[in-house]
């Protein structure tokens, strides 16, 4: 698997896609010095709610359109190699350049900051620590969207890729991650934990207060979801390129209509080993937990074991999609 990575960041040499993992926040950095009272602040909160969904995804996009030129993937299908690995290694190689390019913002933040400190005698309003923490979580909570931006953006384009996927998180960002159904929004999740980690609120404001903090239970379930969203991608794409576009289409209709049925009695005893299901029982046993806290220790248990359920199935899941594309021949012409 490393030599199909090593591949990918050769073939990255000398094009944007490496210029911009370092252009994006150097960019971000000089627009916020202008304010330097608020240097720290303003930074991290336009990076992580504008310029890092658009870079994250441009950089996707720049990454699959590589190969995505006239042949179509014609000169890697005649190569001895496994388009399994080459797919992952693509994933890999979107998650290394994000993470490098938070490391090289968070750097410079900090550095800008301490300058500015020396400068103007303007305290410094983020730790190393905070920074640290901030780097880790912009790029674990945001991982769920490299394989869609990949996809989306080798279907519709660059261009429509990335005004959705920045418009979504700059719009369900601001909207959502203050409210209490956040957790439902993926989009959500990166600005919501910035509150506790960067004590800053979407909007760029700073604030104490804590009712907007998350429990460590419940960054646990924020991460069962994204298990359940990896899962359901990994069905439905296998599905696409074995049967086409309207089976695929066809099975994330009936997985939506199973994840309402799972809510109700029908799904007492089996939704533990439906993907669908996880993410709305969980979510439903996160409001449970306020809403009637004795029905909740009851089901503690049972919420326990649909933990272990959806982690050990991730797993299989994930190992049968590398068995399976070592005999994908791709005999289609749209795949």
């Amino acid at each position: 698997m490393v030599k199909y990575i090593k591949s990918e960041i050769l073939k990255q040499k000398n094009t944007f896609a490496r210029k911009i993992v370092w252009i994006a926040p150097i960019i971000t950095l000089l627009i916020s010095i202008l304010s330097p009272l608020w240097y720290q602040i303003n930074s991290y909160n336009w990076w992580y709610m504008i310029m890092y969904p658009g870079f994250l995804t441009l950089l996707c996009a720049l990454i699959i359109q590589r190969d995505d030129g006239k042949l179509k993937y014609q000169a890697i299908y005649l190569l001895p190699v496994e388009l399994n690995k080459i797919w992952y290694g693509k994933i890999a190689v979107c998650v290394y350049y994000s993470f490098i390019s938070n490391v090289i913002f968070m750097i410079f933040n900090f550095l800008g900051g301490f300058i500015i400190y020396k400068i103007y005698q303007i305290p410094m309003s983020i730790t190393v620590v905070q920074t640290m923490s901030a780097t880790l979580f912009i790029t674990l909570l945001s991982i769920w969207s490299i394989p869609i931006c990949l996809f989306v953006s080798k279907k519709i384009g660059i261009f429509i890729c990335v005004i959705i996927n920045v418009g979504l998180n700059f719009t369900l960002s601001a909207l959502i991650s203050t409210e209490k159904y956040w957790i439902l929004c993926p989009y959500s999740w990166v600005a919501r934990f910035m509150v506790p980690v960067l004590k800053i609120l979407p909007n760029g404001e700073p604030t104490t207060s804590s009712n907007l903090f998350i429990s460590a239970p419940l960054k646990i379930l924020v991460i069962i979801i994204s298990i359940t969203l990896f899962c359901i991608y990994i069905i439905l794409f296998m599905f696409g390129l074995s049967f086409g576009k309207s089976a695929s289409i066809g099975v994330g209709i009936v997985g939506s209509l199973i994840s309402a049925l799972m809510l109700t009695g029908l799904g007492d005893k089996v939704w533990k080993f439906i993907p669908w299901a996880w993410g709305v029982r969980f979510v439903d046993f996160y409001f449970l937990k306020y809403i009637d806290y004795t029905t909740y220790s009851y089901l503690i248990g049972e919420i326990r074991i649909g933990k272990m359920c959806a982690i050990i199935i991730s797993v299989i899941l994930f190992v049968y999609s590398l068995i399976w594309f070592n005999f994908w021949e791709c005999t289609k012409g749209n795949e």
